[in-house]
This record gives C-alpha cells, structure tokens and sequence, in this order.
C-alpha cells in the first residue's frame, strides 16, 4: 500500500491479535506456574493452496480441492488464529521437557484463562474438541466461527 488508505475491519483486527499474543505470553513468562514453558507457534496464517486434496472430479474435467487441516471459515485462513506448541518441564535439573498434547491438559486451561479475558473477541476452542491448542480472535463480535 503506498498512498493513504483506511484500515479493514481485519486489519485492525490481525493487529489486536498479535498484540493479545504478546500479550498473554509476557503473561505466562511472569507467571510463577508457567515462567518454564516453552511455546512455539505451530500455525498462524494459513495459504488456500496448503495441504489440499481433492475432493470432486466434474464432468467438465475440473476439480474441486478442500484444504484437509482447516474448516471453510477458518480464522487461520485470514492470520486471525494460532495453533501453540507447549512444552513443560519434567525435570529441572536435567532440563528435560514434555510436549502437551491432550487437549483436557489442565497447561491449557491456564492458557485458556489468560486468554480470553485479553478481549471479548477472543475464542478458543471448546474444551471437547481435541484442538485446545487454537486460540483465535473474531473480527467484529458477529462471526462465532472458530
């Protein structure tokens, strides 16, 4: 962009997410439970061209492709979304660690409770899904997707 412009409704958005991100792990870096995690992002944006697979062949010999990671609307799709690797300790003095996998890990509940007061637009996924890793942002209040 290189003459004046006004931002988009994402836009704006894409920047309060990554601010809450920093937000919240300056949080858990404070935090006395959590000051020894590690935390990597797994995913943030996500191309339409990733990981696709198709998924109809059509008489008039084109394809329909449907991305096998994310949903439709996914908020990945617009860098409104993160999946987080965690790491822990499981021994300090041989500085070992574990990955958290499970998503009924209570790691995840205190990133969870961290999270979401940050802002109302702030989502996770709900704690019967097996991505507890996903901390996503809504654009405007109005798009429940996650």
């Amino acid at each position: 962009m290189s003459g004046p412009f006004i931002p988009s409704a994402t836009l704006l958005a894409q920047d309060r997410f990554f601010i809450d991100i920093s937000t919240l792990r300056i949080a858990l870096a404070h935090d006395e439970r959590t000051k020894h995690w590690i935390i990597t992002p797994a995913e943030l944006g996500v191309q339409r061209a990733r990981k696709v697979q198709v998924t109809e062949f059509r008489p008039d010999d084109t394809r329909v492709y449907t991305d096998r990671v994310h949903k439709l609307l996914s908020y990945h799709y617009e860098r409104l979304a993160i999946d987080l690797n965690l790491f822990v300790p499981v021994d300090h003095t041989l500085k070992l660690y574990r990955q958290v996998v499970s998503s009924d890990a209570p790691e995840w509940q205190i990133i969870h409770a961290l999270w979401l007061p940050l802002d109302p637009l702030n989502q996770v996924m709900p704690s019967s899904s097996a991505d507890a890793n996903h901390l996503s942002r809504d654009v405007d209040g109005h798009d429940p997707r996650i």
